[in-house]
């Protein structure tokens, strides 16, 4: 379950960033924005954890995933924005103002943050990326990639393997979340749900929130899936609340075993040629 006071201790701490980027009028340094982005980080991580840890309890499941661009998280509880799904393989950037948002060839948008009810653009001006209230007509916007409704678009959590006592391996196609079974579908649902209500009770502002934490189906399920991608670190998120790192495929391979001798479902992809 959350800490109430960790995110009490978060908030507090954004609403004194807020009131420094107010103090400096019209421009905010991108070092300054990139202190508030750390603590909004925090924060969307945060409860990020707790719907997987809340979930996995919910389930008796273990939940392996990949971590996200870390400066996704930042922008998790905005009202406008939405992860990338399963048919979009571009990547998000990864430094300045627009880093965990997607820049690609679909539609784009200015891209604007709303602090404490003012508006700041993100803008470079004289070679340097930063906010600003009234845009000058030499400053140069900066964009992000949008879908049709003008969500913005942030990397997502990929879902590597979810363990559960009953599940099966009849995979299904869901249009939103492409290949998984009815079992790993019904536990994505509620994640996300969940995670939803986390984001309306801590951030009036989104509620409702609509943002899927989950895109898309665990990789073990995928008919295109990569060996490859067990080389990065994955998070594990287990009943209890608990949270730990596996580091690389040996452990990945290990865990697996484990997880069937405690009477657990397991699914390896056949793609990954073990």
């Amino acid at each position: 379950m959350i800490a109430e006071s960790s995110m009490k201790d978060l908030l507090n701490e954004n609403q004194m960033l807020e009131e420094r980027i107010l103090e400096h009028g019209d421009e905010v340094s991108l070092e300054l924005f990139s202190e508030w982005r750390a603590n909004r980080q925090k924060m969307g991580e945060h409860l990020a954890d707790a719907a997987f840890c809340a979930i996995a309890s919910r389930y008796d499941a273990y939940i392996l995933s990949n971590p996200v661009n870390p400066s996704s998280y930042a922008h998790f509880t905005r009202p406008d924005v939405q992860s990338k799904t399963f048919t979009i393989q571009s990547r998000t950037l990864r430094e300045g103002i627009r880093s965990g948002f997607l820049e690609s060839e679909a539609g784009m948008r200015p891209l604007d943050f709303w602090i404490q009810g003012q508006r700041f653009y993100a803008l470079e001006r004289r070679g340097k990326e930063i906010l600003a209230k009234d845009p000058a007509a030499s400053d140069i916007p900066l964009t992000a990639s949008c879908y049709e409704d003008s969500s913005l678009i942030v990397s997502d959590i990929d879902l590597v393997s979810i363990f559960l006592r009953n599940n099966s391996d009849a995979v299904l196609f869901d249009p939103t979340y492409g290949e998984l079974t009815a079992e790993e579908l019904e536990m994505v649902l509620d994640l996300n749900r969940y995670f939803q209500e986390l984001v309306s009770k801590y951030f009036e502002f989104a509620a409702p929130s609509s943002f899927r934490l989950i895109a898309h189906g665990a990789s073990n399920r995928f008919s295109k899936a990569k060996t490859s991608w067990l080389d990065r670190p994955m998070k594990l998120h287990g009943p209890q609340s608990s949270i730990q790192w596996l580091r690389g495929m040996e452990e990945f391979l290990d865990f697996n075993r484990k997880m069937k001798s405690l009477g657990y479902h397991v699914h390896l992809n056949p793609n990954w040629e073990f």
